[in-house]
């Protein structure tokens, strides 16, 4: 979803004929900063008690480059580059 897939979308036609559908885009950007600064002081609340857990890979600086090459072949986890 959104821009990281992609500047376009296809939509298979078979799957909204005949039916109700409305699409609507969204952005961030024009939510309330009050809204957003709340909804994230909520999200970090979770994280401190402990009901999310980021799944993560740390990797050393040195292996910077690595780390772009498995995203190239198409790793999608998430990698920390650390000191």
């Amino acid at each position: 979803m959104g821009n990281s897939a992609g500047p376009t979308a296809s939509l298979s036609a078979p799957n909204f004929r005949n039916k109700l559908v409305t699409i609507i885009g969204h952005t961030n950007f024009l939510t309330p900063l009050e809204a957003r600064r709340s909804a994230y002081q909520h999200l970090m609340e979770h994280v401190e008690a402990d009901r999310i857990r980021l799944a993560y890979e740390r990797m050393s600086l040195i292996d910077a480059a690595r780390a772009w090459e498995r995203l190239q072949e198409g790793h999608t986890g998430k990698l920390v580059i650390v000191p």
